[in-house]
């Protein structure tokens, strides 16, 4: 049975030996890498877009319940002295 050194050894000869397949294997680990970062920015682009709607939304309740209480100054005042 190889161990791990073996095995490490034999696939970095096999890649030396065909630079075409070291070139397809580096290919395909830069696209998995671009891949995952992708969906990382994408999840961080969703969790910002949802904090901004919740920001949004608190910030739309507080206009209208500011515009839905009466005006402070009495009625039958007309502000003069």
């Amino acid at each position: 049975m190889l161990n791990q050194t073996q095995v490490i050894s034999l696939i970095t000869a096999i890649l030396r030996a065909f630079p075409t397949l070291a070139s397809l294997i580096g290919n395909a680990i830069d696209l998995l890498r671009e891949q995952e970062a992708r969906q990382r920015r994408s999840t961080k682009d969703a969790a910002v877009d949802a904090s901004i709607d919740e920001w949004l939304q608190k910030r739309e309740a507080r206009k209208q319940s500011t515009s839905n209480e009466p005006s402070r100054v009495s009625e039958g005042s007309d502000g003069s002295s």
